[in-house]
């Protein structure tokens, strides 16, 4: 996965973007991976949790 980081810890997965030099805007392809990723946590009926952070403190500047 090119921007992006996948883990899952218990019944806690996390999605955490990591296109700093780009401010993690979500393109088209990132938004693909993450409808996949989201597809198949849907059927995992461990997962409970999906968290969606960004790698640097700064990482998604306010819109407003």
């Amino acid at each position: 996965m090119t921007g992006l980081a996948f883990r899952t810890q218990g019944r806690i997965a996390s999605i955490v973007f990591d296109r700093p030099n780009e401010q993690n805007l979500l393109s088209r392809d990132l938004l693909l991976e993450v409808r996949t990723i989201a597809k198949d946590l849907a059927s995992d009926p461990e997962i409970q949790v999906l968290t969606l952070t960004g790698r640097e403190p700064n990482a998604f500047p306010q819109a407003f």
